[in-house]
C-alpha cells in the first residue's frame, strides 16, 4: 500500500500574489521530474478543482501577514521546548490564534547561562485554514501548507555560508537570510517594480549592512529566485557576488519554465519541518487516514472471516451431531444446577463480611507510606497536599505540589528527580501525572500495595 502512495504524482499549488501556478511531478529514483505545468488566475482556479481528478495538494504561499523574531530560550528537553517557544510568541506577538515554525541556532552562553536562539515564524490560522478551505469545499485534501520563504531555504545550497536570498512577487520582496536551509533572518521590502532594479539592490545593500554591524554575520553571496534572475536590471556596483538559484540535481524539468515555477518546484525539497498548517487539522487528517486504512482493513477482515466460518461450520457438523447424542446419556441437569443454588443461597449472607476480613487484611498500613514519603530527597518540590485512601485492599494516594525554582529549565529538572524519587519506593505505582510548566504544579495520583 505505503510502496503505490509513492508511486502516485504530487501536485503542487503555489499561491504568487494574483497569480497560482499548479506543477504536476512524478518520483524519480533519486528525486522527480515535473512533466505538466500551468498558470491560473483567482477566478480560474474553483474550476480547476472541479475537474482535476487529483484529491491530495501541497500548498506553498506567500502569507499576507506574518510574525518573525528572533528570540532566546534555555537549553531544556525538547517535549518543554516549543512549549516554551509558543509562550514567548504569544508574550510578543499580537495573534490570537497562530500556527508557526521555528529554526534552532547552536547552544550559546549569555549572562553565564547556556541558551538557544531561536528564529520563529508564525501566521494566523485563520488566513491558513481560509486557504486550505478552498480545496476542502471541492472535495480535495492537503497534505501540507509551507510558507515560500521555508521552501526556497531548502532548496538553497551554501555550504556552511550564509546566503542572502531574495525573493518576490509584483510590489513586494522578501529578503532572508540562510545557511544550510535554515532561515535567520527575514525582512519584507516594498519595490516600485515587480524586476530587479536598482533600488531593489539598495533595499538589499542595506540589509547586508544590518546583518554585518547586528547579527554580526556576512553574508557569502545574493541569492536571487525565480523569475527575478531573468528580469535583473541592476545598473549599481554590488558589494557580494549576485548568483541564481537553481534546483538541486534530483529535479529534472524543462528548463524553458523552471525559473518562472521555481517557487512551486522548492516545495519538492521541503518536509514536514516546514508545514504551517494548525495542529487541530494535522490531528484530523491524521485521523481521517487512520480511518480510511482500518476501513479497507476491517471490510478485508470480515471477507477472510465469512469464508472462514464456512469452512469451520462444514468441518464441525459430524462433531455437533456426535454431541447431541452424548447428551442424550447425561443425568438431570435440573436437578443437579437446582441443589447447586440452594446451597449457594446458604452461604451468600456470609459473603460481605469475609470480603471485608479478607479486605481489612490486605490493605497495607498508611504510616507506611507515610514513612516512605519521607525519603523523597528533591528539595526543590515543595509537597503542598497528600491525600490518602483505601480501596479494595490497595491505598490510593493523591499529591498536589509545585517547583520552587528561578526558571522553567530547573523546574523540569526537579520534576524530573521528583518523579524518580517516587519511582523509588517499593510498592508505589505512579498512574497518573500532570506537570503544567507554566505555573510550575505538579498533580500525582499513585497507588500503593
Amino acid at each position: 500500500m505505503m510502496q503505490m502512495r509513492k508511486m502516485k504524482k504530487t501536485v503542487v499549488v503555489s499561491f504568487e500574489d494574483q497569480t497560482i501556478r499548479v506543477i504536476y511531478a512524478f518520483p524519480k529514483k533519486g528525486g522527480h521530474t515535473v512533466r505538466d505545468v500551468m498558470t491560473l488566475n483567482d477566478a480560474q482556479f474553483g474550476e480547476f478543482l472541479r475537474s482535476e481528478k487529483t484529491k491530495e495538494f501541497i500548498v506553498v504561499s506567500n502569507f499576507s501577514e506574518t510574525y518573525q523574531e528572533t528570540i532566546t530560550v534555555p537549553v531544556v528537553k525538547k517535549k518543554y521546548l516549543e512549549k516554551i517557544i509558543e509562550i514567548e510568541i504569544h508574550k510578543k506577538c499580537h495573534f490570537e490564534d497562530f500556527s508557526y515554525l521555528y529554526h534552532l541556532s547552536e547552544e550559546k552562553i549569555i549572562e553565564n547561562r547556556k541558551t538557544f536562539e531561536v528564529f520563529v515564524f508564525a501566521v494566523r490560522n485563520n488566513e491558513v485554514m481560509n486557504l486550505i478551505s478552498r480545496f476542502t469545499d471541492m472535495g480535495k485534501r492537503v497534505s501540507a501548507v509551507y510558507p515560500d520563504v521555508f521552501t526556497l531555504a531548502r532548496m538553497t545550497r551554501t555550504d556552511g555560508k550564509y546566503g542572502l536570498c531574495v525573493s518576490g512577487f509584483g510590489d513586494n520582496k522578501n529578503l532572508f537570510l540562510v545557511r544550510d536551509g535554515k532561515i535567520v533572518l527575514i525582512r519584507k521590502a516594498n519595490s516600485p517594480e515587480a524586476d530587479m532594479t536598482d533600488y531593489d539592490m539598495r533595499n538589499i545593500e542595506m540589509t547586508v549592512n544590518y546583518c554585518r554591524q547586528t547579527l554580526r554575520i556576512t553574508p557569502a553571496c545574493v541569492i536571487l529566485t525565480g523569475s527575478l534572475s531573468a528580469n535583473y536590471n541592476v545598473s549599481v556596483n554590488t558589494s557580494l557576488p549576485v548568483i541564481c538559484l537553481v534546483p538541486p540535481p534530483g529535479i529534472h524539468m524543462d528548463n524553458r519554465t523552471i525559473l518562472e515555477y521555481m517557487t512551486a518546484v522548492s516545495a519538492l525539497c521541503a518536509d514536514k519541518s516546514c508545514d504551517i498548517a494548525p495542529r487541530n487539522y494535522k490531528d484530523l487528517t491524521f485521523t481521517m487516514e487512520i480511518l480510511r486504512y482500518s476501513t479497507a482493513t476491517f471490510l478485508y477482515l470480515i471477507i477472510l472471516s465469512v469464508i472462514y466460518t464456512a469452512f469451520v461450520v462444514k468441518a464441525t457438523l459430524p462433531i455437533r451431531e456426535e454431541f447431541q447424542n452424548s447428551v442424550k446419556d447425561l443425568p438431570d441437569l435440573d436437578r443437579v444446577f437446582s441443589s447447586y443454588e440452594s446451597e449457594s443461597s446458604r452461604f451468600s449472607e456470609y459473603g460481605s463480611l469475609i470480603a471485608s476480613f479478607e479486605s481489612s487484611m490486605e490493605t497495607p498500613d498508611f504510616l507506611d507510606l507515610l514513612k516512605a514519603f519521607t525519603q523523597i530527597k528533591e528539595n526543590r518540590m515543595r509537597v503542598d497536599s497528600i491525600e490518602i485512601s483505601a480501596n479494595d485492599g490497595v491505598l490510593l494516594c493523591k499529591i498536589e505540589g509545585s517547583a520552587v525554582t528561578e526558571n522553567y529549565a530547573e523546574a523540569g529538572s526537579a520534576y524530573e528527580k521528583f518523579m524518580g524519587s517516587l519511582a523509588d519506593i517499593q510498592g508505589l505505582s505512579v498512574t497518573k501525572n500532570l506537570f503544567e510548566l507554566k505555573d510550575k504544579k505538579i498533580f500525582v495520583e499513585a497507588e500503593y500495595r
